[in-house]
C-alpha cells in the first residue's frame, strides 16, 4: 500500500479534498468537490490515533493500522514522509490521517460482482508541492449507513471499509444489502510519528 502525505493541518486535509474531487468533470462534481471542502475544513475527516502496525505494503507504501476500537485502517503514506518499509509489524506510532473520503455512491446493476480500479494522481499547487494520492472506484455492497455521521460502511473485493460522505445526500436512499458503486480517495497519512520521531 503506497500512501503517506504531508506534515499536516486541516488546510493541507482541505487541499486534499478539492485536489480529489476536482478530477471531477461534471457540474454535480464541482457542488461534491466544495461539500468536500467544507467538510475536511470542519475537521470532520481528520483523525488523530495511537496505532499499531498491523499489516504494511511496501509496494504501494501504505499500513493497516489497529485502533484502540479494534477495527483495521488502511492508510497511504506519501513517500515525502517517509518509507513504510522502517516500519516492523507490531510497532506504535502516532498518526493524524484523513478519512476515506467518499466523493460519490451510485446504486450498481452489478449482480453482486465486486471489482475495484485504482487511479492514482498528484494533486497540485493548492499543497505548495505535489503529493501523490489514490482515488478509487469500486463496486460493493451496502454494510451499513450512518446518516448521523455521514458515514458508509461498503463490502469490497478485497476488506470491509468505512467512507466518510462529504454530505449526507451522498448516501441518501442507501440501506444495507444495495450494490453501489463508489468513488473515493483513501484515507492518507497528514503526519506519521515513531517513537516521538518522524518516519523517514
Amino acid at each position: 500500500m503506497q500512501r503517506i502525505c504531508r506534515s499536516g493541518m486541516l488546510a493541507g486535509v482541505a487541499a486534499l479534498a478539492i485536489g480529489a474531487a476536482s478530477m471531477c468533470t461534471a457540474a454535480a462534481d464541482e457542488t461534491i468537490a466544495q461539500a468536500a471542502s467544507a467538510n475536511a475544513v470542519s475537521g470532520a475527516s481528520v483523525r488523530h490515533a495511537n496505532a499499531v502496525v498491523f499489516a504494511i505494503d511496501t509496494g504501494r507504501n501504505s499500513i493497516t493500522l489497529l485502533e484502540d476500537n479494534g477495527k483495521p485502517v488502511d492508510v497511504i503514506v506519501d513517500p515525502s514522509l517517509g518509507n513504510v518499509a522502517r516500519l516492523q509489524l507490531g510497532d506504535t506510532v502516532a498518526v493524524t490521517f484523513s478519512k476515506a473520503l467518499l466523493l460519490r455512491a451510485d446504486k450498481s446493476n452489478s449482480n453482486g460482482i465486486r471489482e475495484r480500479v485504482d487511479k492514482g494522481f498528484t494533486s497540485g499547487v493548492p499543497l505548495g508541492s505535489s503529493l501523490s494520492l489514490y482515488r478509487v472506484e469500486e463496486v460493493a455492497t451496502v454494510v451499513q449507513v450512518d446518516p448521523d455521521k455521514h458515514e458508509l460502511t461498503v463490502r469490497g473485493p478485497t476488506r470491509t471499509m468505512t467512507l466518510q460522505a462529504t454530505s449526507e445526500s451522498l448516501i441518501d436512499g442507501l440501506k444495507p444489502g444495495d450494490s453501489v458503486k463508489v468513488d473515493y480517495v483513501e484515507a492518507t497519512a497528514v503526519q506519521i510519528t515513531r517513537n516521538g520521531m518522524p518516519l523517514r
